[in-house]
């Protein structure tokens, strides 16, 4: 009986001390970081046992588990971090707290052998790879991804035979794949995508014949294709987008030997395949027609050529068609049947011609459509507005379409609305009024690819840029009909679109007067009304205080219209954060209004060709930032010239 109790005394104090060593630990490191804030808890006056704290969970023995602690702000660095005081850790999660958790991963990670699920992704973490990672043999789940590790991969990190996920995407990784990763032959996931890997694809890879997701993209790697692909008949998801692949799909993607023959459509569970900005050329083979579990296919930013197959729109289960800047040709197939469910279309930049894609009238889940840059031509069908009831980004810029502008009744959704660049004629629709999305501004996701890596973009003339937009293009909300031949005035309803971030309406007909209720735009970042032949004076709701309505304008341009009156005095107390002004081409008279050399944020100046009279002021020179200044073709006397930079009398 004894024995017993002495067994159970030891035991007892056993835990009690391995519980005062962890507490030791994970105090201490706690006095290491600059923000403990989320770790208010982990305080001996609040428990003297770690179980209790937050982030923390024990085992059945009391014994320091779990450390999960991500989204919680830690600044500072693993270095104090005493794992040798945790050696029963099964799971520890230090992720997204970027960017204040940095420093390099100690070696002495090695000390949490029963570790079975390690995240590290999303801070700042720099520095190598420690080899001594490969004695973590339990590991099932590791993620770096998204920091800042170089070096090469560690041999021994084949060692890590249990590994069923390994994530070190986005860090900058160098040299070779380490041969031993073929040692790996339990791993469904692996991304390397988005480092600086070279040289060849070990032929140990085709160990790896459980993988379901490889993602080797954007790295200076070789691939032999198609030899490589017949080796993960598993796969549903492959990335070997930015690899420099060259060559005919039809030829690369299709292989053949003394047995058998295979293609994608041989890889019955591809759902995601991503092989944009490569220089894959030729048509685009028909086999993606037999590719029925296929839900995303980015192929853009290729040489592709020649005509989509006729058979396009029978992948059953596509949700997402990219393919875009290529050189593909000819008209959009006819459906021949139901149309896959497709949320995304992307055909910009391309060489396609033909009438508004018929085949799109029945895809009434459509998210994004974009198909600017094309060879389109005629009207825009009234059917649009009622066949999309889900778009939130609408692009057909750079066409040839004609006739006006349809009705927009249905497109409540509607956050970009982009058909610059065309031949449109008529007014601007007072059914712009139906874009209720576009009275509030936008936060909300387009559409959710982040379990597979996929995140919509598009580009859009942005503040007198072309510019593309990805991370941030579901919180952009604006119209362009620029550079058609739109006549009549301005509808008042474009004014009820409080939300707009930008409007063009450069380069048509349009008459009239600016609106009265410009001003009520409040979250205008750029408004161009240039070359048109809008008349009048600048309304009441810019030349009073209600043009502190545009506290975030950047780029004003009212450049060859027939605006006559004066430059608003008060045009400092509003415009703070102007940028670009061009006031150029009109029939503003009178003098320059000092008050202009308040916009210190002013790169770009031009008051040229109008009437105004007068000395130009000197507080222009407070424009320390101006790169382009047109004061020309006016009746302005010389400035004082000592009052300005030599850069500045230069403009002048």
């Amino acid at each position: 009986m004894f024995p017993l109790i002495s067994f159970f005394l030891f035991s007892l104090l056993a835990s009690q001390t391995k519980s005062v060593t962890e507490t030791e630990a994970l105090l201490k490191w706690k006095s290491t970081l600059h923000n403990t804030k989320s770790l208010e808890s982990w305080s001996l006056s609040n428990s003297t046992s770690p179980c209790d704290w937050y982030g923390i969970t024990c085992d059945k023995t009391g014994t320091v588990a779990q450390l999960i602690l991500p989204n919680s702000g830690l600044n500072g660095s693993l270095n104090e971090l005493d794992f040798s005081s945790l050696p029963q850790l099964t799971h520890l999660d230090l992720s997204n707290n970027y960017p204040f958790l940095q420093g390099f991963i100690p070696p002495n990670i090695s000390y949490l052998t029963n570790l079975v699920s390690l995240d590290l992704s999303h801070n700042g973490l720099t520095g190598l790879l420690p080899g001594s990672i490969g004695t973590l043999h339990q590991l099932e789940y590791l993620n770096i991804a998204m920091n800042g590790i170089t070096g090469s991969i560690p041999d021994e990190i084949g060692n890590l035979t249990n590994l069923t996920e390994l994530y070190l995407v986005y860090n900058s990784f160098t040299d070779p794949i380490p041969h031993t990763i073929g040692n790996l032959t339990r791993l469904n996931v692996l991304n390397l995508g988005s480092n600086q890997l070279i040289g060849n694809i070990p032929s140990e890879l085709s160990n790896l014949g459980l993988l379901t997701v490889l993602n080797l993209s954007t790295n200076f790697l070789s691939v032999p294709i198609p030899s490589f692909i017949v080796n993960f008949s598993q796969l549903e998801s492959l990335d070997l987008s930015g690899l420099n692949l060259h060559g005919k799909m039809v030829e690369l993607f299709v292989g053949h030997d003394e047995y058998l023959s295979w293609n994608f459509s041989s890889m019955p569970k591809m759902q995601y395949l991503f092989l944009r900005d490569n220089f894959l050329s030729g048509n685009i083979p028909s086999f993606f027609c037999k590719m029925d579990s296929l839900i995303a296919l980015d192929l853009s930013r290729n040489q592709l050529s020649g005509k989509l197959p006729q058979c396009w729109w029978e992948v059953k289960k596509l949700q997402m068609m990219i393919l875009e800047s290529n050189n593909l040709s000819g008209n959009i197939p006819k459906s021949r049947g139901r149309m896959p469910p497709l949320l995304s279309i992307h055909l910009a930049n391309n060489s396609l011609i033909g009438e508004f894609p018929s085949a799109l009238k029945n895809c009434s889940d459509l998210v994004v459509l974009d198909i600017g840059k094309n060879g389109f031509f005629g009207e825009i069908p009234e059917w649009i507005g009622y066949s999309f009831p889900s778009l939130k980004i609408f692009s057909l810029r750079s066409n040839l379409f004609n006739g006006s502008i349809p009705p927009l009744n249905g497109l409540s959704k509607l956050q970009l609305l982009d058909f610059s660049d065309n031949n449109l004629i008529g007014n601007i629709p007072p059914s712009v009024r139906n874009l209720t999305s576009m009275n509030i501004l936008q936060q909300s996701t387009l559409i959710d690819g982040s379990n597979f890596g996929y995140m919509e973009s598009i580009s859009i003339m942005w503040k007198g840029t072309e510019l593309s937009f990805q991370q941030n293009l579901a919180m952009v909300t604006g119209v362009d009909f620029s550079s058609n031949s739109l006549s009549r005035e301005i509808p008042i309803e474009l004014t009820s679109l409080f939300g707009l971030l930008f409007l063009n309406l450069s380069r048509n007909h349009l008459t009239g007067g600016i609106p009265e209720k410009i001003g009520d735009l409040q979250q205008l970042e750029s408004l161009d009304l240039s070359n048109n032949e809008i008349s009048g004076v600048i309304p009441a709701s810019i030349d009073t205080l209600n043009f502190s309505s545009f506290p975030n304008l950047f780029s004003l341009n009212l450049d060859n219209n027939i605006l006559q009156g004066s430059i608003p005095s008060n045009i400092s107390s509003f415009l703070r954060k102007l940028n670009s002004l061009d006031l150029s081409s009109n029939f503003f008279v009178n003098s320059v209004p000092h008050e202009i050399g308040m916009l210190t944020e002013l790169v770009d100046l031009r008051l040229h060709n109008n009437i105004l009279v007068g000395p130009v002021p000197y507080q222009l020179s407070h424009l320390k930032k101006v790169q382009h200044f047109n004061l020309g073709a006016n009746y302005l006397s010389n400035p004082d010239y000592s009052k300005f930079s030599v850069m500045q009398f230069h403009l002048l």
